[in-house]
């Protein structure tokens, strides 16, 4: 049988060793980099197609002074617009009784500016209050407007 002969490498050979490869390293690199001849390269198909959605609801509007009932049109905006992209919408009333939408919650269909809206009608049975639009995208996240109001009734 062959004898095996064990070689105890010391901390100067290794040393030695390891500034002789990052020397022969240093050689072969160039002096000046330099942008690459080919620009070679395809984005994965999920990559090519993702597009990350942000919604921007309207800031609060001044208290409204109505007589009876509440009607308005809410909208949301999606960044970046889009035609076609349904956003979740659910509204709740502090007082009287949601007459319109019929669904709640329900959704509504951005136009081409990226717009989504609703219309709401509200019986505000004579009481002051408040509705609150919460609004919905997946993936995006949610943001709301609150919509106050005073009956001033039959003045």
């Amino acid at each position: 049988m062959a004898e095996q002969k064990h070689v105890r490498l010391t901390r100067r050979d290794a040393i030695k060793i390891i500034t002789a490869a990052t020397a022969g390293t240093l050689l072969i690199l160039p002096d000046k980099w330099a942008k690459p001849l080919l620009n070679i390269g395809a984005l994965p198909a999920h990559a090519q197609t993702s597009v990350i959605r942000s919604l921007v609801c309207p800031a609060n509007p001044p208290i409204a002074e109505v007589s009876g009932s509440l009607n308005i049109l809410v909208s949301v905006q999606v960044t970046p617009p889009a035609a076609g992209i349904s956003v979740g919408y659910s509204i709740t009333t502090t007082t009287g009784t949601l007459l319109s939408p019929a669904a709640n919650p329900g959704t509504a269909v951005t136009n081409g500016a990226g717009v989504a809206t609703t219309d709401i009608l509200l019986d505000t049975a004579g009481v002051s209050g408040s509705a609150t639009v919460t609004w919905q995208l997946a993936g995006a996240g949610s943001c709301q407007t609150v919509y106050q109001f005073v009956d001033v009734g039959d003045f």
